[in-house]
């Protein structure tokens, strides 16, 4: 009888742990760590928030309504307490933008009105601790012989991206830029370009892949783990018609509603 017993617990053991690797295999294959929703253009807040708290951008303005100065309001859900970051005073002149949370962080940039300085900070949302995570001058021109010349490489493009909008799923820390395409922080803090493209005509991140149309309105998927490019469809896409949930993908063609299945 004895050994019945153990037999049977150490197949319900088995039984168990089978149920549990199962479950972690299947979640890690559907992950969309965002909320549970897929962040596009068009669905972007200017006053997002996470379980705990709300996040959004406040301006301190003049008389004349003239910006001196931005920060950002955080309320607690659970008391609506609120707390203001930068928690110290910040040098004057300063836009804040592409605020992103996760459940663990909060990622938002910079830029100096009068400087074209520009970076991307993560703030611990358990520490309340802020660190960038990346920063750049802005410029277009190279001086030759005293003489400015605009250049466009791809290695121009890394050190002078323009972020419009900050994505991340706590593991890659990534941004836009609308002119020029997707860029990854690298650990280092140097940044790498992953798609080189106008991506203005809408977009769209769960974490897994990113969806986008291109100018000439075709429609890809950049897998952000390999790298991978793939093409949707082979019709033409109209501009800011994108719509993607963890379903299907939606848009217009020739004034036609198309789905895809994911």
């Amino acid at each position: 009888m004895k050994n019945y017993i153990k037999t049977l617990l150490f197949s319900l053991l088995i039984l168990g742990s089978a149920v549990v690797f199962c479950a972690c295999n299947s979640s890690d294959d559907d992950a969309f760590p965002l909320h549970n929703s897929v962040i596009s253009n068009d669905n972007i807040s200017d006053t997002p928030e996470n379980s705990r708290y709300i996040f959004k951008r406040t301006v301190i303005t003049k008389d004349d309504g003239e910006i001196t100065n931005e920060y950002i309001e955080i309320t607690d859900k659970r008391d609506n307490s609120k707390k203001k970051l930068p928690f110290e005073p910040q040098r004057e002149n300063v836009s804040i933008y592409g605020l992103f949370p996760t459940e663990k962080y909060l990622y938002y940039g910079t830029q100096g009105h009068k400087s074209e300085l520009l970076t991307i900070e993560r703030l611990d949302l358990d520490s309340f601790s802020t660190e960038t995570l990346y920063e750049s001058t802005r410029t277009a021109d190279k001086l030759l012989f005293g003489l400015a010349f605009s250049y466009n490489s791809m290695e121009i493009i890394s050190a002078t991206a323009y972020p419009s909008y900050i994505l991340s799923d706590d593991n890659d820390v990534l941004f836009i830029d609308i002119d020029e395409g997707l860029f990854k922080i690298l650990p280092d803090k140097n940044i790498k370009c992953l798609i080189a493209d106008n991506i203005e005509n809408g977009f769209a991140y769960d974490g897994k892949y990113f969806i986008y149309i291109t100018n000439d309105g075709i429609l890809k998927q950049y897998e952000i783990k390999s790298g991978k490019t793939e093409i949707l469809t082979d019709k033409t896409v109209t501009p800011y018609t994108l719509k993607v949930t963890k379903e299907d993908i939606t848009f217009e063609s020739d004034k036609e509603k198309v789905t895809i299945k994911r």
